[in-house]
């Protein structure tokens, strides 16, 4: 999380953007924060206390169940269409947690 922040302010730096063009109203910046603390600390806190409990195996295998969870509350909470390549690849991660979750270590 450190290296992508240090490359993002380098981007901004390198591209010439004026500073001022980071002052935004408080309202912004409450609903930034939020973001960062619920949308990235609380999730990459919350990852790594699963790998120390349950060990990486399995918190990588919960883990791939995020992008078939944002799918279907996409639909449910957006109202967003579902396409056949959607459900195609959502398939093709369940199957993997499945094959997964039958390997014998």
């Amino acid at each position: 999380m450190c290296v992508s922040t240090l490359c993002c302010v380098i981007q901004y730096a390198v591209l010439g953007r004026p500073v001022a063009e980071l002052a935004q109203p408080a309202p912004v910046l409450w609903l930034s924060a939020i973001n960062a603390v619920f949308c990235t600390v609380l999730p990459v806190s919350l990852t790594m206390i699963a790998v120390a409990r349950i060990g990486a195996p399995l918190a990588s295998q919960a883990g791939m169940i995020g992008p078939v969870s944002t799918l279907a509350l996409a639909f449910w909470v957006l109202g967003e269409p579902i396409t056949g390549v959607q459900l195609a690849g959502g398939a093709l991660v369940m199957g993997g947690m499945y094959l997964l979750s039958m390997k014998k270590v």
